[in-house]
C-alpha cells in the first residue's frame, strides 16, 4: 500500500512563498521530520533533487505542492512550483551532508 500524500489545501498563495519554504525546510530539519514535496502534471516530481538522488528521499513523507493535469490557477501553480523546489534543495543539501539522518529517516 502506497503511502498517505500529504496535503495543504488552506495554504494561500501569499503562504507559498520560497522564504516560507527555506523556513519550513529549516523547522523540518531541526524537529527530524522532512518530507519531499512533489509537483507537476502528468508525472509529478520532486523539483530541486536531480533523479540521481532520489535514493536520498526514498522512504520520506511525500506532500503535494500542485499536482494534477488540470491547472485551474497558473500563478498559484507557479508559486507551489518554486515552493517545492526551494524545499527540496535545503532537504537535499541537509540530506547529502548528514548521513545518519539519513539512516535514521530511513528507519521510520
Amino acid at each position: 500500500m502506497a503511502p498517505s500524500m500529504l496535503t495543504f489545501p488552506d495554504r494561500t498563495l501569499e503562504q507559498w512563498s520560497v522564504d516560507a519554504a527555506v523556513a519550513e525546510a529549516e523547522r523540518d530539519i531541526k524537529n527530524e521530520s522532512v518530507k519531499v514535496y512533489l509537483s507537476g502534471t502528468i508525472a509529478a516530481y520532486p523539483p530541486g533533487i536531480p533523479p540521481e538522488e532520489y535514493e536520498l528521499i526514498r522512504g520520506l513523507p511525500m506532500a503535494d505542492a500542485g499536482m494534477g493535469c488540470l491547472i485551474e490557477d497558473g500563478v498559484l501553480r507557479a508559486a507551489q512550483y518554486a515552493y517545492a523546489e526551494a524545499y527540496n534543495k535545503r532537504v537535499i543539501e541537509h540530506l547529502r551532508k548528514n548521513s545518519s539522518f539519513m539512516e535514521d529517516a530511513g528507519a521510520r
